[in-house]
């Protein structure tokens, strides 16, 4: 009886281990892949602070600072306009304030990985606004069983 308890044990557990493998998600295996993961959540889904207030949300501005501009994926219906921080102000300049979105850490290690997301204001140098808003958020993921795992949990920030 001990025997078949211990046999029926192992195989429950060999049938969820197998399940895992076979059936992880797949697509987070490049710092590309994580990269777009954050965009989506930020653009797609919504999710970073004050996503509301960008003027619009199908051309979104963003930084090239921090960021390798080859890392940046194509997603439906969006478009990102990849500027640098001086092209950022001169746009401010020319066509009056907006909010845009940098990447202020992209840290991928062999377990975990931890990437920043601003969604920020660029403020002409004729601006009188002073702006309570914009914000950012920190995606984490943790390798599980040879696979990228998302924290449900979200570090965010608003201004």
């Amino acid at each position: 009886m001990k025997k078949k308890l211990i046999l029926i044990s192992l195989v429950i557990i060999l049938i969820l281990v197998s399940s895992l493998i076979l059936f992880r998600p797949k697509g987070l295996n490049s710092k590309q892949d994580f990269v777009k993961r954050v965009l989506q959540i930020a653009v797609v889904s919504g999710e970073i602070p004050d996503y509301d207030l960008i003027k619009d949300n199908r051309n979104i501005i963003l930084s090239s600072e921090n960021l390798d501009t080859k890392l940046i994926p194509m997603l439906d219906g969006i478009k990102f306009a990849i500027l640098s921080p001086a092209e950022i102000k001169e746009k401010a300049n020319k066509e009056g304030d907006f909010l845009y979105l940098k990447f202020n850490k992209i840290d991928i290690g062999g377990k975990n990985a931890s990437i920043s997301l601003d969604n920020t204001w660029s403020v002409s140098d004729t601006s009188k606004v002073g702006y309570l808003s914009g914000g950012g958020f920190t995606i984490t993921f943790h390798k599980f069983m040879g696979s990228w795992v998302e924290d449900k949990l979200r570090q965010s920030w608003i201004s």
